[in-house]
């Protein structure tokens, strides 16, 4: 005679899939948090810190690239003006500039 308890075997099946879902959870709830690790650790690698100094700097070399076209942009224009012969100087604006203190 063969005695069978189908109602303990449905509780135990029933609690296997209970564990089994509960493992299945935890494990994708780890898998997140190691993704969102991986990622917060992406972006705090990709900050960038400029200090005030080099802020400075940076603004000091784009004024003396600003003065240097300026420059450049002049000499061309008095190049041509020679060149066409059309270049003139004032003699009063010569002696200023001789008599000018440095």
């Amino acid at each position: 005679m063969k005695v069978e308890n189908e109602g303990l075997r449905r509780i135990l099946s029933r609690y296997a899939e209970q564990a089994e879902a509960t493992k299945s959870k935890e494990a994708k709830e780890a898998q997140k948090k190691r993704e969102s690790a991986e990622a917060e650790a992406e972006a705090e690698a990709d900050e960038v810190v400029v200090s005030d100094r080099a802020r400075e700097l940076q603004r000091a070399h784009q004024r003396l690239d600003e003065i240097a076209a300026a420059r450049k942009a002049k000499v061309e224009t008095i190049r041509k003006d020679l060149e066409t012969g059309t270049y003139k100087v004032s003699g009063d604006m010569v002696a200023r500039k001789l008599l000018r203190p440095s």
